[in-house]
């Protein structure tokens, strides 16, 4: 059955996995090889080899090297707000003799000012080409990571060391020098063109004001031409009184002098502190109270291309144990019984099992939060599922939470007309939610949280409208880096258009939010009454 399961799973989701890049290549030890669906438009050096940049050993204002990106005749180089760029030697590497306004340059020793755009002009022989150079300061704070030789992050399971600089948007120093650990995360997107990493300090610090913790994570939000829908999830999710929901901040990110584009800035999903403030449960927690928690999961459905530390419940539901990391024997049989038995109530006559009722084996309140967040943003990927975290602390019972993964929300999936509709259902007969919503109970419970919010959620529109505010000013250094460039062009709409795409989603927002008024109260109908 399982087989059968993930069989039907693979044929569901495969089309979503296949997101990689043309162009530019990639190392053998990159994390898969990229395909033909995406291209950049540029790079960080020209058709012929031609190299641009600013390095620090020349520049002591800089702490970095800053290497030039080339869209065909143009040269764009991404620093830190505030770094003076009043005088600054650029080293090049171009076939010819290389001018500024009839001055010749020497690679490494000239110095210019580049407050307004230069022009580089290479003459060789009869023929003269001139590249623009032009500077471009972010608006955000700025995580800026040199790793130790310059050594590629390009892998999922090994780490690289380095420093790590965050510059705040007032000064031009960083504010933060910490030592670094980094690495590739993620499943389809971790073969995109704007990687997404995980990176990890020696001891718990705070980062743009988010809570002290020594994971976290860069989303890269590459399928989100809005880059964010995985914001607003957080914030809804947060609204509704999920207890635990990542925080985040928008942030630029430099790589070895290479810009990667605009990032979300979040704590890694895990047990601490800063996300899953549970007790965390050890090696030597293998009977009794102790063995009960606390425990994180992930509901995944690509749980097939490693099965460490997964199963499958009794109803052929993917999950993964997230931690401990390493769990035992005892651990891992316990938590996969209480799911099974949660299950075994679920899908009983009468919503009970062993004397037991359902509300003592998950936390209504939570998993209505979860079902609204994604009902309310049409997340596509819940159903399968994907990205869905659940946790039962010591002594408690099953819990909904974090929300997770929302890039491809809202109707941002052009391959899936039924997700690009801001109407129906989405969630009401998947991963348990079918017979969760004919419980009179749990289904009472999600009625009234709607009802109990519903001023907060009709105005949402108003809110992305915020939140958008805050991504406009640096977009179009995002979308200079990152080109969302398809063949067959997969998310929103059909054109690279940053305020297209915004439109789309404010008015697949509005239309999706009416629709739910008119129709939240026909979700009474599924309640089953049990004698």
């Amino acid at each position: 059955m399982a087989v059968v399961l993930i069989a039907v799973i693979y044929l569901y989701i495969s089309p979503y996995c296949k997101y990689v890049i043309q162009g530019n290549s990639r190392p053998a030890d990159a994390v898969e090889s990229f395909k033909d669906d995406w291209y950049l438009i540029g790079g960080f050096s020209g058709e012929a080899g031609e190299e641009f940049s600013f390095l620090k050993q020349n520049n002591r204002n800089l702490s970095t090297d800053i290497k030039g990106y080339f869209i065909n005749d143009t040269i764009y180089c991404f620093v830190p707000q505030n770094t003076n760029v009043s005088r600054l030697r650029a080293s090049f590497t171009f076939d010819g003799k290389v001018s500024v306004d009839n001055k010749l340059q020497i690679s490494g020793l000239s110095s210019l000012i580049f407050t307004d755009t230069v022009v580089y002009s290479v003459k060789n022989g009869p023929t003269t080409k001139n590249y623009s150079v032009i500077i471009l300061k972010s608006e955000l704070p700025t995580l800026q990571i040199d790793t130790y030789d310059e050594e590629r992050v390009l892998a999922k399971v090994r780490y690289v060391g380095g420093t790590l600089r965050l510059y705040d948007t007032e000064s031009g120093y960083a504010q933060q020098v910490l030592p670094v650990e980094i690495r590739v995360r993620g499943n389809s997107t971790a073969s995109l063109p704007k990687l997404p990493y995980k990176f990890k300090l020696d001891s718990a610090k705070s980062l743009s004001g988010l809570t002290p913790s020594t994971d976290y994570t860069l989303l890269a939000n590459y399928y989100d031409p809005t880059m964010t829908r995985n914001t607003l999830a957080f914030a809804i999710a947060e609204h509704l009184g999920m207890d635990f929901v990542p925080e985040s901040h928008m942030v630029d990110v430099i790589i070895n002098g290479e810009y990667c584009g605009v990032y979300c800035l979040t704590t890694q999903v895990d047990v601490s502190s800063a996300s899953v403030d549970i007790t965390p449960i050890t090696e030597s927690d293998t009977s009794g109270e102790a063995l009960t928690g606390g425990y994180l999961l992930e509901l995944e459905t690509r749980i097939y291309d490693d099965m460490t530390n997964a199963f499958f419940t009794s109803s052929t539901i993917p999950v993964r144990i997230k931690s401990p990391s390493l769990p035992t024997k005892e651990q891992t049989e316990y938590i996969q019984n209480y799911l099974n038995e949660f299950e075994s109530c679920l899908y009983s006559e009468d919503f009970t099992y062993n004397g037991k009722s359902l509300e003592e084996y998950i936390d209504f309140e939570s998993f209505a939060a979860m079902y609204w967040t994604n009902e309310i943003m049409k997340n596509t990927d819940f159903p399968v599922p994907m990205s869905y975290f659940v946790y039962k602390d010591r002594g408690g019972v099953l819990s909904a939470g974090p929300v997770w993964d929302f890039d491809i929300a809202a109707g941002n999936i052009m391959e899936r007309p039924d997700a690009m509709d801001p109407t129906q259902w989405l969630s009401t007969d998947t991963t348990w939610y079918g017979r969760l919503l004919e419980n009179e109970d749990f289904n009472r419970c999600v009625r009234d949280m709607y009802y109990e919010n519903k001023a907060w959620i009709t105005a949402l529109p108003q809110y992305t409208d915020e939140l958008i505010s805050s991504v406009e000013p640096v977009q179009n250094n995002n979308f200079i880096r990152t080109y969302i460039g398809l063949n067959e062009r997969l998310f929103s709409t059909e054109d690279n258009d940053f305020y297209k795409d915004v439109s789309f989603l404010e008015e697949y927002l509005t239309l999706r939010l009416e629709w739910i008024a008119q129709n939240v109260d026909d979700l009474e109908n599924r309640v089953v009454t049990t004698e």
